[in-house]
């Protein structure tokens, strides 16, 4: 049901690796085992119960894309055991109000690295997209933001 291990330790015994379904997130095992466990709580519980409110057939999409034939790939969806995933008729939580509020927004944090990695993540509180889902509302803002035209924040960044 739920695929969730560590499965070890990087050379650093207070590093785990943790697999969620071939997503790789590495974090201390003190941060998601003993600091949990010593307040009473159980990492592995609390997913499991999220897993059973969450997890319904009706919330899910599949897509096939592989180099064999439509019939070679329909045949294959066909024998994959989907009929067990329990169809529980959850509905999609929609958010009225912004997570972030006036304290979240707008703040700067600057920190020192551990590794030498260039990365920027910019977060911005938008409307629900999904009543517009096929006309892409959430390509044109990446394309935006995206963009290699003079002035664009992907050239200025790239200097």
């Amino acid at each position: 049901m739920f695929g969730c291990r560590t499965i070890g330790a990087c050379g650093e015994p207070d590093i785990a690796i943790i697999v969620l379904d071939t997503i790789f997130r590495i974090s201390t095992v003190s941060l998601v085992r003993d600091i949990p466990k010593s307040k009473g709580f159980d990492i592995r519980d609390e997913l499991l119960r999220f897993f059973d409110r969450h997890y319904s057939s009706n919330r899910m999409c599949l897509c096939i894309v592989g180099k064999l034939g439509v019939h070679a790939l329909e045949e294959m969806v066909l024998n994959l055991p989907l009929h067990k995933i329990r169809n529980k008729n959850v509905e999609a939580k929609i958010y009225k109000e912004h997570f972030w509020g006036p304290d979240e927004l707008s703040r700067r944090v600057d920190i020192v690295p551990i590794l030498d990695q260039h990365i920027l993540q910019i977060h911005f509180a938008v409307d629900d997209f999904s009543p517009f889902w096929k006309s892409g509302p959430g390509n044109h803002l990446i394309h935006l933001i995206c963009q290699k035209t003079k002035g664009s924040l992907k050239k200025v960044n790239q200097r």
